[in-house]
């Protein structure tokens, strides 16, 4: 489903759905969800941000209020990152979160709501830590899950590793090993827009 403007012209409503990462997205002036909707807009996309990030949720609380924090703006989009929390703070098992996630994302599709899944970025810059390597096996679940259900996977876990891998410093993207700092900001943000963009020439 490719995302077009309507005739009138209308703007797009565009739902931010996950954490903290989320909200402090929308709240800090360089946050990923202020650069996303800036970049859009200033390439012509008409659009309605509805933030919807909540600091310290997990799967489990995403899907308990998907119906009031989503389904019932009624959007046309939706950028998902949920699923670091549930590791960080060992919420639920990993079938749990399989759970959690289809069920979420069938609630978005059958809503006709156009969903672009991102995967889960670091929990510390270490990336060969214990947490890092379980995100991994979170991340692998997420492509396939994204690969049956026909939906746009945003690779933001790639960008966000790249840069710290060809940094030397011990807070390359985040300050304190989880929430962004402004260059891991603008890295989703890159990561997204571009995303976007080509999806929808």
């Amino acid at each position: 489903m490719i995302v077009k403007q309507s005739v009138q012209n209308e703007p797009l409503k565009v739902v931010f759905f996950g954490d903290s990462i989320t909200q402090f997205g929308w709240e800090n002036q360089n946050g990923y969800v202020q650069q996303v909707v800036e970049r859009l807009t200033n390439s012509g996309v008409n659009i309605l941000p509805i933030p919807a990030g909540i600091c310290g949720h997990t799967s489990k609380n995403m899907l308990d209020r998907m119906d009031k924090d989503v389904l019932s703006k009624k959007p046309d989009i939706m950028f998902f990152m949920g699923g670091l929390n549930d590791i960080w703070l060992n919420k639920g098992t990993f079938e749990d979160y399989k759970e959690n996630i289809n069920a979420i994302l069938d609630k978005a599709q059958k809503n006709d709501i156009k969903v672009y899944l991102m995967n889960l970025t670091v929990i510390s810059e270490d990336l060969d830590s214990s947490m890092n390597k379980e995100i991994d096996r979170y991340n692998e679940f997420l492509s396939e899950i994204a690969k049956e259900k026909n939906i746009t996977l945003i690779d933001v876990s790639s960008a966000v590793k790249a840069e710290i891998r060809k940094s030397n410093k011990n807070s390359a993207i985040t300050t304190d090993g989880v929430h962004l700092n402004d260059k891991g900001n603008t890295i989703l943000a890159n990561t997204i827009v571009n995303k976007y963009l080509e999806e929808n020439k």
